[in-house]
């Protein structure tokens, strides 16, 4: 029983190493508590929404969390960046499709 315990760990865990292990090391994914920890840190505003501008991000922004944020001590202006930020892997991560430019004939 224990055997097949661990052999059904090490199933369920095996495709999230991979996954882990593909994500490049610098890109750390901001959460909603890496603002909490910044915000009781006492961090200017400013500085934590030049963080979420340069990091991947994904916030839970679902109108109950926004509210126990905000009686938290997250700031408006912080709240509003954590709500424009586009979820998932920042931009430089993501593959950018090129396509062909149109052939003119002259």
């Amino acid at each position: 029983m224990h055997s097949a315990f661990l052999l059904f760990m090490l199933f369920i865990l095996s495709p999230t190493a991979q996954v882990r292990a593909q994500r490049p090391t610098h890109e750390r994914i901001l959460r909603n508590n890496d603002i909490l920890l910044m915000t009781g840190a006492k961090i200017a505003p400013e500085v934590i929404i030049a963080k979420i501008k340069i990091s991947p991000c994904v916030f839970d922004t679902f109108p109950p969390v926004v509210k126990s944020l905000k009686s938290r001590g997250v700031p408006n202006s912080v709240l509003q960046a954590m709500i424009e930020a586009p979820s998932g892997p920042s931009t430089s991560s993501r593959p950018v499709r090129v396509s062909k430019p149109p052939n003119f004939v002259e």
